[in-house]
């Protein structure tokens, strides 16, 4: 699920194209740090978005890091596949990994 699949009719909320996947919830979280990323800043704003789902879901910060790399390298791969740009993806590989650095002070 990602952002762009939540929208508003009236006062409720609804959720479009679900997918019924089973995995950690941490993971869950990617496609919200990763969609509508600015050009500069990257991992200000990820920590950023970051922070707001570790205090409001009691989360992992370590594994939402961890995936959000794990992922991007997997996005990335599949754009330089696709002949498509992959700037975004790797700006994002940076800034999880130097966000990973900093909180927990080795590279993975």
């Amino acid at each position: 699920m990602h952002h762009d699949n939540i929208l508003q009719s009236g006062e409720a909320w609804k959720i479009i194209d679900p997918k019924g996947l089973i995995g950690e919830k941490e993971y869950e979280i990617i496609p919200f740090l990763l969609n509508h990323l600015p050009k500069t800043n990257v991992a200000e704003t990820i920590d950023h978005r970051i922070n707001i789902f570790v205090k409001e879901l009691n989360v992992s910060k370590k594994r939402i890091l961890l995936w959000g790399y794990a992922h991007s390298v997997l996005a990335t791969c599949w754009l330089i596949e696709d002949r498509q740009d992959a700037a975004s993806f790797l700006r994002a590989i940076e800034a999880f990994q130097h966000l990973f650095e900093y909180y927990y002070g080795h590279k993975k």
